[in-house]
Formats: C-alpha cells, sequence, structure tokens
C-alpha cells in the first residue's frame, strides 16, 4: 500500500520489496543511522534541521557537519562538503523543510540528484515526512528518487501520522532492495 501512495500520489517508482514499512519517521531515520553510519563518520545535514535526526546522530557517534541553510541549501557549499569530507549520509529535507518550511527548487533538485549519482558512497536521505502537507501553493516538486530511478543512494523517508492522523505512527523506508 505504502508502495502504491508513493508512485500514485507522488510520483516515485516504488515496489513493494523497496519499501520497509517502521513505527514512524523517527525509526525510520534511527535504523537507516544505524546501519550505515560508523562512529567518526561524517554526515552533512541542513542546519538548522530535524532535531530528532540530529540525536540518532549523535548517538550513533556521527561527526556532523552543517551546511546553513536558513535561506535555502547552498548546493555549492554542499557538493564541496561530499567532494572533500566524503559522508557516509546526506540528509536533506526538500520540502516543507523542518523548521524553515522552504521547498528546495526542482533545478537544485535535480543538482542534488547528479551530485548522488557522481558519489555513490555516499547515501542521500529525502526526508519526505511533512512532503504531502497543504502549506504551499501548487504542487511541491518531484521527490529527489523520483529525479533519478535506479539510483541505489537516493533514499526517501517518510511518515503517515503529519498527513493523517498524529496516533498512526507508521513510517516507512524506500530504498533499493540491497539497503
Amino acid at each position: 500500500a505504502i508502495a502504491a501512495h508513493l508512485a500514485g500520489r507522488l510520483g516515485l517508482p516504488a515496489d513493494p520489496a523497496e519499501v520497509i514499512v517502521t513505527t514512524g519517521g523517527q525509526q525510520a531515520l534511527d535504523l537507516l543511522i544505524r546501519c550505515e553510519v560508523l562512529p567518526g563518520q561524517p554526515v552533512a545535514v541542513e542546519d538548522p534541521t530535524f532535531p530528532g535526526v540530529l540525536d540518532a546522530l549523535h548517538r550513533a557517534g556521527a561527526r556532523v557537519i552543517g551546511l546553513p541553510a536558513g535561506a535555502g541549501l547552498d548546493l555549492g557549499r554542499l557538493e564541496h562538503v561530499v567532494r572533500t569530507h566524503r559522508p557516509a549520509m546526506v540528509y536533506l529535507i526538500p520540502t516543507h523543510h523542518n523548521p524553515t518550511g522552504l521547498v528546495m527548487p526542482s533545478a537544485d533538485r535535480r543538482r542534488v540528484a547528479r551530485l548522488a549519482a557522481a558519489h555513490p558512497g555516499t547515501l542521500f536521505i529525502d526526508d519526505m515526512t511533512l512532503a504531502e502537507l497543504p502549506l504551499g501553493d501548487g504542487e511541491p516538486p518531484p521527490p529527489l528518487a523520483a529525479l533519478a530511478p535506479g539510483q541505489p543512494n537516493l533514499v526517501s523517508v517518510g511518515s503517515l501520522s503529519k498527513l493523517y492522523w498524529g496516533g498512526l505512527r507508521t513510517g516507512w523506508i524506500r530504498a533499493s532492495a540491497g539497503l
């Protein structure tokens, strides 16, 4: 059902074998971090960002690299950080960023997808937890993974609790079957 929802409503191709159901978006992030980030490894995040991901990164012993994003993410800086620090993970909230509310433009999303293709050893996380909320004008741009189908290091996470009901602790990870 989640795979069909992602494909139909968000234009994100998803096979049921690519979806892991979790008990909320926070558990999805925590699982990815615990499985993919070793103590001391760098992880790039927008600054400010969702505090829950920072808690999980600190528990994992990650070395957090903040990328100023108060007025929108500086993609040149992101590219520099990925090239020089080779982070294990890049965590982004492209749609209705928490806490700024900003929406990353389509051209910037395509640039991030190209960056992910150029750096297959870095996992790029698209947190879509707030993506479907009707907070802006019109439809938001497509998810990162929809811009580069089959790109194994573009992973999406989300939750149904913000969209449908806060008590519905159902989240998901959409990733390549190997991950």
